[in-house]
């Protein structure tokens, strides 16, 4: 079980780039607790030039609340399109 669970235990130690993009807004999982504690994590293993971290204005965890609150909410999924797309260039 050790095993199995240190196979997917969160060290920082990435082998390819990641780009991680966290909504200002995400209530579900904070910034303060989640994303800046895996940068923290991956900076400290050694690996921070291969990984960056994007904090969206306005965005949340998923863009359901979008349609309804579209005056102050910034929906993250063309966010993850270009993080996605500038990754992959």
């Amino acid at each position: 079980m050790h095993r199995a669970v240190a196979r997917v235990a969160l060290t920082g130690r990435i082998g390819k780039p990641l780009i991680t993009l966290h909504g200002d807004l995400d209530v579900l999982l904070p910034r303060a607790t989640d994303s800046d504690v895996y940068t923290r994590l991956v900076r400290e293993s050694g690996r921070g030039p291969l990984h960056r971290c994007y904090t969206i204005q306005g965005g949340t965890h998923v863009d359901r609340l979008y349609d309804s609150f579209s005056d102050r909410l910034r929906p993250i999924l063309p966010c993850y399109r270009a993080a996605f797309d500038a990754l992959t260039a």
